[in-house]
């Protein structure tokens, strides 16, 4: 069972991590990401530049 396991892994991950690269390295994902910091940017003013709003881009 620990071989099919080991094998399994050994597939996998490397098939999981270049799906991860392809999405990351996708147009659409700058777009993404420069849209929500725009967002995140124009949300500042409303509440008064807060720590929480300060937290939200520090997790993000």
């Amino acid at each position: 069972m620990e071989i099919v396991a080991a094998r399994l892994g050994r597939r996998f991950f490397p098939a999981f991590a270049r799906w991860c690269e392809r999405q990351v390295a996708h147009p659409a994902a700058s777009v993404t990401a420069v849209v929500f910091v725009a967002l995140w940017l124009a949300a500042g003013p409303f509440v008064a530049w807060s720590n929480g709003w300060q937290l939200i881009i520090n997790i993000g």
